[in-house]
């Protein structure tokens, strides 16, 4: 199995009780476990034995075996071994998981993690004027960076139903979830107005990534009036597997702009 993800910059998230959280991986069962980040053996739990537990902790860059097994019975303490990542903590990694089951019964196997559940959405306005004409248009032309196109945003949540704001604890892992707007899509099936999310609005200047320096941060009550340049920029205000519905139009020379969409993905390539 493999999978991609991203941590957070100390590699702990903030859990419903107001506190911080290591970002942990946790095994637990028989027999052989690898867990290769970034094709390097992170976490070892292989060998022919009864039900073991090991923990990845991303806060301390530390895996954790309970019992070290050389052979059937052998009741080894557990062991501790650090490790490194390749990069940022935020920068995508992938975990690569091997697993094998050995015998004919007693078999067990249980995975609990919580990484976070981060997103990133960025409506960029961008304009074009290359092909204008100084010349014919030039009261068009002078405007055109101060031109307000009108960015309407919609969403339909598809995926978390039920979103509990408590600690769920299951078989002694507790999984702290948060509440993850749906701005009322979830009940009515259908796209809504994303009335009530936070974003914050940034230039070219300032780039499109992170929470901006110091921008104030702006609660979408309609479409926002965005010029060329511009990037609105939403940050974990969106159920994963969400659609995303946007439009764009625009008050004046509404006849000399032509719309074309582009989208990106997370690490910045075009989908």
């Amino acid at each position: 199995m493999e999978l991609n993800f991203h941590l957070t910059e100390n590699g702990k998230i903030k859990g419903t009780d107001g506190t911080e959280h290591p970002i942990t991986f946790k095994f637990s069962g028989d027999d052989d476990l690898w867990v290769f980040i970034d094709d390097q053996l992170v976490l070892d739990v292989g060998g022919d034995h009864a039900a073991v537990t090991g923990t990845i902790n991303f806060a301390d860059k530390t895996s954790t075996v309970s019992s070290v097994k050389s052979s059937w019975g052998d009741t080894s303490p557990s062991a501790t071994t650090s490790f490194s990542l390749s990069g940022k903590n935020t920068d995508q990694h992938t975990m690569t998981i091997y697993y094998m089951e050995r015998g004919m019964w007693s078999s067990n196997f249980k995975v609990d993690f919580n990484f976070p559940d981060d997103n990133l959405f960025v409506v960029e306005e961008s304009v074009n004027a290359e092909n204008v004409n100084k010349t014919l248009f030039p009261a068009a032309y002078a405007t055109l960076k101060n031109t307000d196109f009108n960015i309407g945003i919609k969403n339909l949540a598809t995926h978390y139903g039920t979103v509990t704001t408590h600690p769920v604890e299951t078989d002694g892992y507790i999984v702290y979830q948060r509440e993850i707007m749906d701005f009322g899509s979830a009940a009515s099936g259908k796209l809504e107005s994303v009335n009530g999310a936070q974003y914050i609005l940034l230039t070219e200047t300032t780039g499109s990534g992170g929470s901006g320096s110091g921008e104030p941060t702006v609660t979408y009550s309609g479409p926002i009036a965005m010029k060329g340049g511009q990037y609105a920029v939403f940050e974990n205000e969106f159920r994963r597997g969400s659609y995303i519905a946007v439009d764009q139009s625009v008050d004046t020379y509404g006849d000399l702009f032509k719309t074309k969409w582009m989208m990106y993905d997370y690490d910045g390539s075009e989908v």
